[in-house]
């Protein structure tokens, strides 16, 4: 059986791309999918060059949500107009 936590963040990954194509159009949402997609591999690569074997896949999980949480929170922000602030 696989666990959850394993393709979660890849619905999450989608989900936030489909939340920018909702906000601001197709191109967005694409640019944001393959953002993500280039942006969340290149930094697990510094994490694990740095991290120590211990640590390295909870810090890997750890930037994986960090990333898909703060771009979310960076479209909800570009959506906002001054009456909704």
């Amino acid at each position: 059986m696989i666990a959850i936590d394993h393709y979660l963040h890849k619905l999450a990954f989608l989900a936030v791309g489909l939340y920018a194509w909702q906000l601001h159009g197709w191109l967005l949402g694409l640019s944001v999918v393959v953002g993500l997609f280039v942006v969340i591999p290149s930094t697990n690569l510094a994490v694990m060059a740095v991290a120590s074997e211990k640590s390295v896949l909870q810090l890997v999980r750890i930037n994986r949500w960090f990333w898909i949480v703060c771009t979310a929170m960076v479209l909800a922000l570009s959506a906002a107009t001054i009456e909704n602030v």
